[in-house]
Formats: C-alpha cells, sequence, structure tokens
C-alpha cells in the first residue's frame, strides 16, 4: 500500500511538472545574438544598429521579451518569427542637424561591446540576464541612389 501512494504521488508530481514549461535563464534558449549597423546613404538619413536574437526553441507561454540594453541604448524587442527577436536601436550618427534628435532611449547600465542584458518577464515578474559575446555582423551602407529596374 505505502509503495502504491509512493508512486501515485511521483505520477501526479510528475505530470503538474511537466505541464508547466518554464526556463531558469533565457540565455539557455538563445541560439545566437548578433548585431549589424547601418548608416543611411544620403546625408541626415539616420544610422543605427539592429540587435538580433535567434533562439533554439519557441519562448514558454509564461515568458515574454521586453526589451534589451545594448551599446546604451534600452530598446523594445519584436518578435518576427517565434524563434527569431530584433531590437532595432537609433542612433545619433547621420541625423539632420534642423531636426531634434530622434535617437533610441539611452540607459545607465554599462556593458563591454560584446555584451547586452534582456529584459523579460517570467509569470509576469520581470527578469534580466546578461548575453555575452554578442557577434558582430558586417556594417549595412545603404546606397545614395535607388537602383534602376
Amino acid at each position: 500500500m505505502k509503495k502504491i501512494a509512493i508512486f501515485s504521488f511521483l505520477i501526479t508530481f510528475l505530470a503538474c511538472n511537466s505541464q508547466k514549461n518554464t526556463i531558469k535563464s533565457i540565455n539557455d534558449s538563445i541560439l545566437t545574438a548578433t548585431y549589424e549597423s547601418w548608416v543611411a546613404g544620403i546625408k541626415g538619413g539616420g544610422s543605427g544598429i539592429n540587435f538580433n536574437i535567434t533562439l533554439k526553441n519557441k519562448l514558454p507561454e509564461n515568458t515574454q521579451l521586453l526589451r534589451v540594453i545594448f551599446k546604451g541604448y534600452e530598446v523594445k524587442c519584436t518578435a518576427i518569427s517565434d524563434l527569431n527577436y530584433q531590437a532595432s536601436i537609433r542612433t545619433e550618427g547621420n541625423q539632420k542637424e534642423f531636426e531634434p534628435t530622434t535617437s533610441s532611449p539611452k540607459s545607465n547600465i554599462k556593458l563591454a561591446d560584446n555584451e547586452a542584458v534582456l529584459i523579460y518577464l517570467v509569470d509576469g515578474k520581470e527578469v534580466q540576464n546578461k548575453i555575452n559575446n554578442v557577434k558582430r555582423l558586417e556594417t549595412i551602407h545603404f546606397p545614395n541612389v535607388k537602383p534602376k529596374n
């Protein structure tokens, strides 16, 4: 009888545990974290950084990516697909002089050039995780004239 009670308890515990898909750290789910800088091809066209995250698996239902802090900026993460997220950072370079700056908001957190902080929700609680070794991709230089067809 005692063995049946223990067996029943274990089955119930494992069944309840397997229904809630959680992650201890979002870093466990990241396949790659990359960034690429870009510059518009016309004077005053702006510049920025595209920060990209590719995940190994879809995030659990109870987890939502919110923002990323990178290179001194804190911006919203946008889902491109279930496994790909992007944060678009608008930098101060190549802005029109006569317009007020439209760059992304700054953060006070100091990080190395290849580090970022992800801010996300797990069961409604905000969590921050540092990502090391963010890989730099080649800078995109947009042409200054539309290509002819």
